[in-house]
C-alpha cells in the first residue's frame, strides 16, 4: 500500500448543502471535447501514484516538478533547495523558508518565504523520491480561482465562471482549519456512513474515515484486509473493505472502490475523513475556489 499521506480526522454534523448553479445543464458549454487553449498539462499515472504531478518554474529560471496537494494546506519544498541557514532552523520537523521562493504554473504565479510562509521537508522523506517532485503546493496557491482539473485528459486551466457549464453536478464546500471538506454517503456492511470527507489529492486511494467513525457506525473488521499507509507523518495501520457503493453529489461509484478505516486514534482534525484520488480520478472537476463549490462529471469510460 502506497497512499501519500493520510489525514486522520473527526466527525462533524452532516448537512447536504449544494451550489446554486442554475446553468449547470444548459447547452452551451465553456469546456469542449477538444483540448482547449491555455491548459496546463499535468502527469497522472492510474496504476500507482495517482498524484496531481505539474511543470514549473522556482524564481523564474529552475524549472521544478510541482505535487498538487489539496490536503496538506501549505507550501513546502524539499530542503535541498535551502541554505545552510535555513537548515539549522528546525521546529517540528520543518524547516521555514526564509528566502524569497517565486512559484510560476502556467500564468498562476506566487511568492512565498516573506509574507506568506512556506517549509522545507527532509529531501529523504519517501513524497520526494515517489513521485519525482521537488515541492508540494495546497489549494490556497489556487485560491480565488476557479479551475478545471480534467483527469481524462490530464490538464488543468483557469475558467472565468461556472455559469455555462453543462452536465456538471455541483457540491458545496465547507472549509474548516483551512482544509476543503464535502459531504458524501459509503455503502458498506449493510450500513450508510454519511460524513464530510476532505477534498484530497494528495492521497491515492478511494475514501479514508478516521477511527472514531469504526465505533459510530459499528464497523466490523472480520474478514477485512489490513495493511499500513505512509503519511508525512509516519506509518498508520489501517483496515478496509470493498464498498457496495460511494455516492458523491449525485454520482454513485462501484467499480472496485475500497474505503480504509484508521485503527490509529490522532489528534483532531476537521471532518471524518478524506476523499482521494482513487474516486476524483472518475471525475472531470472544477473547484470553485471563487465561491467554495466542486463541481463533478463523471468520465465515459
Amino acid at each position: 500500500m502506497n497512499t501519500i499521506k493520510l489525514y486522520i480526522l473527526i466527525p462533524i454534523l452532516l448537512i447536504l448543502p449544494f451550489c446554486n448553479n442554475q446553468s449547470a445543464n444548459t447547452s452551451r458549454a465553456e469546456l469542449t471535447d477538444s483540448i482547449p487553449e491555455g491548459v496546463v498539462h499535468f502527469e497522472y499515472e492510474y496504476k500507482l501514484k495517482k498524484a496531481i504531478l505539474i511543470p514549473g518554474t522556482l524564481n523564474n529560471s529552475t524549472p521544478l516538478k510541482y505535487f498538487v496537494e489539496t490536503g496538506f494546506g501549505r507550501m513546502a519544498f524539499s530542503d535541498s533547495l535551502a541554505s545552510d541557514f535555513e537548515r539549522k532552523e528546525v521546529k517540528n520537523g520543518f524547516r521555514k523558508v526564509q528566502k524569497t521562493m517565486k512559484i510560476r504554473i502556467g500564468g498562476w504565479k506566487r511568492e512565498y518565504g516573506n509574507s506568506v510562509n512556506a517549509y522545507y521537508l527532509d529531501k529523504k522523506h519517501p513524497i520526494f523520491g515517489f513521485l519525482g517532485v521537488q515541492g508540494i503546493i495546497p489549494w490556497q496557491f489556487f485560491d480565488k480561482k476557479i479551475l478545471e482539473i480534467s483527469f481524462s485528459k490530464q490538464y488543468i486551466r483557469e475558467l472565468s465562471s461556472t455559469k455555462n457549464l453543462s452536465g456538471y453536478d455541483s457540491i458545496k464546500i465547507v472549509i474548516q482549519n483551512g482544509l476543503l471538506g464535502i459531504p458524501i454517503v459509503v455503502s458498506v456492511q449493510g450500513k450508510k456512513i454519511r460524513e464530510f470527507v476532505m477534498i484530497d489529492t494528495g492521497s491515492n486511494g478511494d475514501i479514508r474515515f478516521s477511527n472514531s467513525i469504526v465505533s459510530k457506525y459499528d464497523i466490523k473488521s472480520d474478514n477485512a484486509f489490513f495493511g499500513e499507509a505512509r503519511g508525512i507523518t509516519g506509518i498508520k495501520k489501517e483496515f478496509s473493505f470493498q464498498i457496495d457503493t460511494i455516492q458523491v453529489g449525485k454520482s454513485f461509484l462501484t467499480q472496485m472502490n475500497r474505503v480504509y478505516f484508521s485503527m490509529d486514534k490522532q489528534k483532531p482534525y476537521p471532518f471524518s475523513g478524506l476523499l482521494g484520488t482513487g474516486t476524483l480520478e472518475h471525475f472531470d472537476m472544477v473547484l470553485d475556489l471563487k465561491n467554495y463549490c466542486l463541481y463533478l462529471k463523471p468520465i465515459k469510460k
